[in-house]
């Protein structure tokens, strides 16, 4: 070993074993058992004599041993110039085949492919900051291909790390003993379960545990913790690695185990030990300008030789040929959001910032981008870049690149400026191309293969581009026509003053009519009286009745809405009759019931005289005791069911907070935030409770005022629906909706989990006929408020297009609007209409016009 100890290692009274060689995997017993031998707890507390001490028995008896480093920890962190981070330097260049560095991560187990990229990039990036003292170091930690993690479940799967450059990951038990198996994600392999033990273990009980462990296990893994190894305990400690190494001999020479490396034994065990190269062509100017022959040269016959590669640089995009790859300097004039890659330049230099985050982000020059993996943007740096040498050989410079270690290839100036450069990058790519287990291709191809496909990931970037590229679009869009819009707005308020209950003042929730017979459903939820409300509301701000008619009618509802008792609560049902024919459903709504209590403050912010009757009214109802630990519940006679996961939640809990009742937002906030890390954490949280449509989204927006959180999701909607519709020409327009057809009601959203097949329709019925794809599919809809809210929230020629669409179908004549177009055949549901319909159609109709003076 060129890291001698042995002085030290006699002074401690320690006794070196006789090296002892092991058997290659091709002379064991086959199937093999593979074996690894992890050390964890390597800190920067760690004594680096001590750790030298407890690895020689191993390295004596050529035993392969992985160590586990914590570069950052409560009690201190891992500096460059200690002589631990020189150890572990010297580790990594000079033993690579028996010691292997392996870092510690965060736990990556329940963690979308996003977040599994980013906690490996930080650490990477913590490892070389204790690493780093040389630019060659931070080639030689890039090196480092396992990260590991503790506590975790081996059902999870680990393949965001490849973005970040790792390709194996460890996932060990705290302590313990636990199964040990491993399977493969994305091509990184998991290896995960084992025995764990501490530092004060017995050798008995170690012999004991992997004796078993190699009897009966399928694999073994033994990890022994450093932590609490100190210089007087160190004599002790390495006394029992060399039973332990000893033991380990003598399983290997019987030929039931072979020790391993987890990269090692990740090369050996894939049926394809992938290695994914991406060339980058790096140019100065056009190919038609001076200078740029030589450039052209190479281009042209890695084109002839079917290479695909990405053309990078200021004026990439004028190289494009055949859709080829390119990734252009950030900043300039070109359309960014239609730009998959950016160069970046100085980070002063604001020109050359990007304005939208790209998908991919490399450097131009030499010098090792300080990022590998995914950065706070969504951006994906690759793991590493590999600049040809030109005092190395072609086999020199081909050799560099290891298995495993997936790397751009930058073609730069030197590369190709004369005929000889030429024929030799020719060499190295050809070299390459023959090395069992590497593929080259483009950046853009790269970038697929390292970064997993994440739902949540392509969400955040097409909304970024899309309401990049559409902001002129917004800031230009004209005004719908104001006699259109009015002429609505009475068509809606027609519902109103037809189906009104003369006694109660309560409208049926909805109305189908059929050769002149109206056919009723006569009972309102806690939804659709708030709906009632706030179109009432509306209907003054429009001129379509006075304030003191708004004030008649709302005091006749308030004071008539009946309560029920509910397990000892007095709470409003689910269900009213809307002539109280009928005792109200004894159960209780707080989605709902947030929709009416968010009526009840507009309503009384519009109309100060009757705050009175409002207060008094959800003063008399148990709120406050519907919400347990910050979370609203649902209330039956029986049970009472936590509603915290639900889209409905955030704004109901805006409602219970005007009558100054706290509850929970199931939404993770964004806290001022705006990078990539924030706002896929909040996409995370939405995505957790299912498909997501404009209400109540977009409720919020125009009642309340969007939140951040509520801002963003509204623009990622929105940005889908333009994205689909602009691909694929579909008018798609997506919430809840009643339909015309048993089970009479839908909800209809976008998927953001799914990014690939994201439309979702969902009923609640346990009737299979109803839960067909076919029938799901045949039972889409254009929603028609959704539209008129989008033109409210969102005006642009896109959500314009929507309300034409709308208004030519959907309309019926002195009835009110239908509530939905069947996407299947463009035809609306005929004869048929709903109070929540007409009374959000009216609510936006009063936004937009009230924006508009």
């Amino acid at each position: 070993m060129k890291i001698s100890r042995r002085n030290l290692m006699l002074q401690l009274g320690i006794q070196l074993p006789a090296m002892v060689a092991l058997p290659s995997i091709s002379r064991a017993e086959s199937p093999y058992k593979s074996f690894q031998l992890i050390l964890t707890g390597i800190t920067s507390t760690t004594p680096p004599d001590s750790l030298l001490a407890l690895l020689e028995p191993f390295v004596s008896a050529n035993i392969p041993v992985s160590c586990i480093v914590s570069p950052e920890i409560a009690t201190g962190t891992l500096l460059p110039d200690s002589s631990l981070a020189g150890y572990l330097r010297r580790f990594i260049a000079d033993y690579p085949a028996q010691i292997e560095i392996v870092l510690k991560a965060p736990t990556l187990s329940e963690r979308p492919y996003y977040f599994q990229s980013r906690m490996a990039t930080q650490a990477r990036r913590a490892l070389e900051d204790g690493l780093v003292t040389a630019q060659s170091d931070h080639q030689l930690t890039r090196s480092v291909l396992t990260v590991a993690n503790f506590g975790t479940s081996g059902r999870y799967q680990p393949g965001g790390v490849r973005a970040a450059g790792f390709r194996t990951v460890l996932s060990l038990p705290e302590s313990g003993i636990e199964p040990a198996d491993s399977r493969w994600d994305q091509s990184v392999l998991h290896i995960f379960g084992g025995m764990h033990f501490g530092l004060n273990e017995s050798f008995d009980s170690i012999k004991n545990a992997l004796t078993a462990s190699i009897q009966d296990g399928t694999r073994s893994l033994l990890a022994l913790s450093l932590e609490g190894l100190t210089p007087e305990n160190s004599g002790l400690a390495a006394q029992r690695m060399i039973k332990i190494a000893s033991l380990i001999s003598e399983f290997s020479l019987a030929r039931q185990i072979v020790p391993t490396t987890p990269t090692d034994y990740h090369v050996r065990a894939s049926p394809d030990p992938e290695t994914v190269i991406g060339l980058r062509l790096d140019v100065t100017g056009k190919p038609d300008e001076p200078g740029g022959e030589a450039a052209l040269e190479l281009a042209e016959w890695l084109r002839a030789h079917n290479f695909h590669f990405t053309v990078a640089g200021e004026h990439a995009q004028s190289w494009q040929e055949d859709g080829g790859d390119v990734c252009p300097l950030a900043g300039q004039s070109s359309d960014e959001s239609l730009v998959n890659c950016r160069m970046l330049g100085d980070e002063s230099d604001q020109k050359n910032t990007p304005r939208v985050p790209p998908r991919i982000a490399m450097v131009p020059f030499p010098e090792i981008d300080l990022i590998a993996g995914v950065d706070h943007q969504a951006s994906l740096h690759p793991p590493r870049l590999h600049f040809i040498d030109e005092t190395n050989s072609s086999s020199q410079a081909a050799s560099k690149i290891g298995i495993l270690e997936d790397t751009v290839l930058v073609l730069d100036q030197k590369s190709y400026r004369n005929a000889a450069q030429r024929q030799r990058t020719i060499a190295i790519i050809n070299r390459l191309k023959h090395h069992s287990g590497y593929w080259i291709t483009d950046v853009a191809t790269l970038a697929d293969q390292i970064l997993p496909a994440d739902s949540l990931s392509s969400v955040y970037h097409q909304t970024q581009e899309i309401m990049h590229s559409e902001q002129l679009a917004f800031a230009q869009s004209e005004q719908l026509d104001r006699d259109l819009l009015l002429r609505d707005a009475k068509l809606a308020w027609r519902y109103f003053k037809r189906f009104t209950n003369a006694e109660t003042g309560l409208i049926s929730s909805t109305t189908y009519l059929v050769d002149d017979v109206n056919t009723f459903f006569d009972y309102a939820t806690m939804w659709d009286i708030g709906s009632q409300l706030l179109g009432m509301v509306a209907a003054v701000k429009l001129d379509l009745m006075s304030l003191t008619e708004l004030n008649s009618w709302a005091e006749r509802i308030i004071e008539g809405l009946p309560a029920v008792t509910i397990q000892g609560l007095q709470l409003p049902g689910s269900f009213v009759h809307v002539a109280y024919e009928e005792e109200p459903t004894p159960s209780f709504n707080t989605c709902d019931t947030g929709r009416l209590l968010n009526a009840f403050h507009q309503l009384r912010t519009f109309s100060p005289a009757l705050n009175d009757l409002i207060e008094q009214k959800a003063a008399s109802w148990s709120l406050k005791e519907t919400i347990h630990d910050g979370r609203m519940h649902d209330v039956s006679e029986l049970l009472t069911y936590d509603r915290f996961i639900s889209h409905c939640t955030n704004y109901a809990a805006r409602g219970y907070a005007a009558f100054g009742i706290a509850a929970q937002s199931p939404y993770a906030p964004l806290d001022g935030r705006t990078d990539a890390d924030a706002v896929i954490e909040l996409l995370f949280s939405a995505s957790k409770i299912g498909s997501i449509g404009a209400e109540p989204l977009l409720l919020e927006g125009v009642e309340l005022g969007f939140t951040p959180e509520t801002q963003y999701l509204a623009d990622m909607l929105f940005s889908a629906q333009l994205e689909d519709n602009q691909t694929t020409g579909t008018m798609r327009c997506v919430s809840e909706s009643p339909i015309d057809m048993a089970p009479w009601f839908t909800y209809q959203g976008y998927s953001i989990d799914d990014f690939a097949n994201p439309w979702r329709v969902q009923v609640i019925s346990d009737d299979d006929q109803y839960t067909q794809p076919d029938f799901l599919r045949s039972i889409e809809v254009v929603s028609v408020k959704a539209a008129y809210l989008w033109a409210a929230t969102h005006p642009h020629e896109y959500s314009h297009a929507l309300v034409d669409y709308v208004r030519s179908r959907a309309r019926i004549e002195n009835f009110g609007f239908s509530p939905g177009i069947y996407m299947k055949n463009g035809l609306p549901m005929a004869g048929y209409s709903d109070l929540n319909t007409n009374g959000i159609i009216l609510e936006a109709i009063a936004h937009i016009l009230k924006k508009e003076v």
